[in-house]
C-alpha cells in the first residue's frame, strides 16, 4: 500500500500547460543571462515579462508582493556601488537577476505546486528533490499555523511598551516556535509512515500537451531567442 498525498495532476484546458510555461521560463532565464548587454534588449525582456503576467492573469497585487524581496537586490547594488563597484556592470547584473527572478515568480504564481512538480518530473528531474519540494510546499502552512499561534500568545501577554525583558521573552517565543515545529514535523512524519509513505511521493503524469500550448510555447521561445540574438 502506498500513500496518496499527491493530488493527481489533471491538466486544466483553460490554462496554459505547465510544461510549456516551465520550458519558456527556462529559455527566458538562459537568454536573459547570456544575451549581450544592451538597455533596449533588457527593456524588451522586461516588457515580455509584464505581457506574460498579463496573459496569465496574475493579479498586480500578487505580483508586487512576490517581487518585494527583489528590492534587496537594488539595495545590494547601491551598497556595492558605494564601495567602488562599476555602476554599469552592477546595474546590468541587478536587472538581469531581477528579470530571471521575475520569470520564476510568474510561473510559480500561475501554476499549482502539483502541476509544476509534475512538469519537472516529465522533463526527467530526479524524484527525490521533487518529493522534498512537494512536502515543503504542502507543509509550509503547518509552520505558518504555529507562527500565528505563537504571535497571538505573544500579543496577549505583552503589556506596556517594548522593554528588554520583552525582547528576552520574544527570544523564548521564537525558540518555542522552532521546538514545536520540529515536534509537529516528527508527528507528521510518523503519520505518513503509518500510512505507507516510503520516501517517495507518487507523481501522476500530465495529459498530453495540446497543440495550442505547444504552438504558443514555440512562438514564445522564438521571440525570446530572437530578442537575445538581436544585434
Amino acid at each position: 500500500m502506498s500513500v496518496r498525498l499527491f493530488v493527481p495532476a489533471v491538466s486544466d484546458t483553460t490554462r496554459p500547460d505547465p510544461r510549456a510555461k516551465t520550458l519558456v521560463a527556462v529559455v527566458y532565464a538562459v537568454c536573459v543571462a547570456a544575451a549581450p548587454a544592451h538597455p533596449a534588449r533588457l527593456a524588451t525582456f522586461a516588457l515580455m515579462l509584464v505581457l506574460a503576467a498579463s496573459i496569465l492573469r496574475i493579479p498586480a497585487r500578487t505580483a508586487f508582493t512576490r517581487m518585494l524581496p527583489l528590492f534587496g537586490l537594488a539595495v545590494t547594488a547601491l551598497v556595492s556601488v558605494a564601495f567602488g563597484a562599476p555602476i554599469a556592470r552592477t546595474a546590468d547584473l541587478t536587472v538581469r537577476l531581477t528579470l530571471i527572478s521575475g520569470a520564476a515568480i510568474v510561473v510559480l504564481a500561475s501554476t499549482s505546486p502539483t502541476e509544476l512538480l509534475a512538469a519537472l518530473h516529465s522533463f526527467g528531474a530526479p524524484r527525490t528533490p521533487l518529493t522534498v519540494l512537494m512536502l515543503t510546499s504542502r507543509y509550509l502552512n503547518v509552520l505558518d499555523d504555529e507562527a500565528r499561534r505563537s504571535s497571538r500568545a505573544w500579543r496577549s501577554r505583552m503589556v506596556g511598551p517594548l522593554r528588554w525583558r520583552h525582547l528576552v521573552a520574544l527570544g523564548m517565543v521564537a525558540a518555542a516556535l522552532v521546538r514545536r515545529a520540529i515536534e509537529r514535523s516528527d508527528r507528521i512524519a510518523w503519520a505518513m509512515v503509518a500510512r505507507g509513505f516510503d520516501g517517495r511521493l507518487p507523481i501522476s503524469p500530465l495529459q498530453r500537451i495540446g497543440i495550442a500550448d505547444a504552438f504558443a510555447a514555440a512562438v514564445s521561445i522564438a521571440a525570446i531567442v530572437g530578442v537575445a540574438l538581436w544585434p
